[in-house]
């Protein structure tokens, strides 16, 4: 049965932290969120992982307990009360790189770059041209 969010064309994904990695579960599998600590490396210093984006957002929310999981809600069509938008700019490392633009979360680094790791083909085969995310405890 699908939740009201799915419904509406809404994913959800609850990441959570494991062995020092954000990681998310589908289908009895877990999946590295983004692997930043690799990307660190290859990424330029303008382009973050979203695991430390999501990061920021749940301080700036005052989500309590994150390590032990919280609600990512994302689609490429709006939906009411999203946090952010992110706006394609490049394929890279296998992964997506999008700018970051404020919607109802302010401080959240209008103009960041954040890299989406692969695992987003599991959502969306090409990468969507926007994507709204909200970040719920």
């Amino acid at each position: 049965m699908k939740s009201e969010y799915e419904k509406i064309g809404v994913n959800l994904l609850r990441p959570f932290l494991s062995n020092g990695k954000w990681v998310f579960e589908r289908n009895g599998k877990n999946y590295e969120l983004a692997p930043a600590g690799i990307m660190d490396i290859v990424l330029s210093p303008i382009v973050i992982g979203v695991d430390k984006l999501l990061v920021i957002g749940c301080k700036l929310k005052k989500i309590q307990n994150i390590e032990s999981g919280f609600s990512v809600l994302f689609s490429e069509n709006y939906f009411p009360n999203v946090d952010v938008k992110f706006n394609f700019f490049e394929e890279k490392c296998n992964g997506w790189v999008y700018s970051v633009e404020e919607v109802n979360l302010k401080g959240i680094m209008t103009g960041q770059r954040a890299w989406i790791c692969s695992y987003m083909k599991i959502y969306y085969p090409n990468p969507p041209k926007t994507i709204y995310i909200k970040i719920e405890s």
